[in-house]
């Protein structure tokens, strides 16, 4: 029989609110892994560094466990109840910055008409230049949220790989593509977009690298249905 795994502490990350008062948390320095709410929570966390996360009415295909069922889920980490899956983070490289997101990366045009001449390429090779209004990079557990409705492929859950589509593109029949890493140019003033947010302004013809170069740990506890 499997060893149970370590107990944890908690801290709590949710935008739109405190803790439930049954919930114990500890301040985010001394504790294990922090519990992030919603979309806004698991960004936030990402952003702050977190590596190990427990996701609380997380978005689409993310593991986690609902509000309703959160103080089953912080006996079971009491208890050593619980494994740990590890998942590919997208990572975008915008000199000296780096920019993190569990289910995807968009660039998205700013100028005027919110419309751009954007450029794709994977190690040097250009794969397409196209008037859009950006372009989405969706990790394994991004490719079947946003990035699907705009014609990304859905990738295997432990693909180590981006799924990249245009978004807006204005041509009938656009390409999509799928790689381990990308290189993305708009040809003005664009916003970079992780998980759903903008998180940096990009002048024009900043190229953006992108790589699911990394991974994040989020718990999945062991409760009883």
């Amino acid at each position: 029989m499997a060893e149970p795994s370590p107990a944890l502490s908690l801290a709590w990350v949710d935008p739109g609110g405190d803790p439930p008062p049954a919930i114990p948390v500890v301040e985010r320095a001394q504790a294990d892994a922090v519990a992030a709410v919603g979309r806004a929570g698991l960004r936030a966390a990402i952003a702050a560094g977190a590596e190990t996360i427990l996701p609380v009415d997380p978005p689409g295909d993310v593991p986690g466990v609902a509000t309703d069922g959160i103080e089953a889920a912080i006996e079971a980490l009491r208890s050593g109840a619980w494994t740990l899956r590890r998942f590919p983070i997208a990572v975008a490289s915008v000199d000296p910055d780096r920019y993190r997101a569990l289910i995807d990366l968009a660039i998205v045009a700013d100028g005027p008409d919110r419309v751009a001449t954007v450029t794709v390429e994977d190690d040097g090779r250009r794969l397409d230049r196209v008037r859009a209004d950006g372009v989405v990079a969706a990790t394994a557990t991004g490719s079947a949220d946003y990035a699907r409705s705009v014609g990304a492929p859905v990738l295997s859950r432990d693909a180590d790989l981006l799924a990249i589509a245009p978004m807006g593109p204005f041509e009938t029949d656009p390409d999509h593509w799928v790689v381990d890493g990308v290189t993305i140019t708009v040809d003005g003033p664009a916003s970079l977009v992780a998980d759903g947010a903008p998180i940096a302004e990009l002048p024009g013809e900043t190229g953006v690298n992108i790589s699911p170069s990394d991974t994040i740990g989020l718990i999945v506890p062991e409760t009883r249905s």
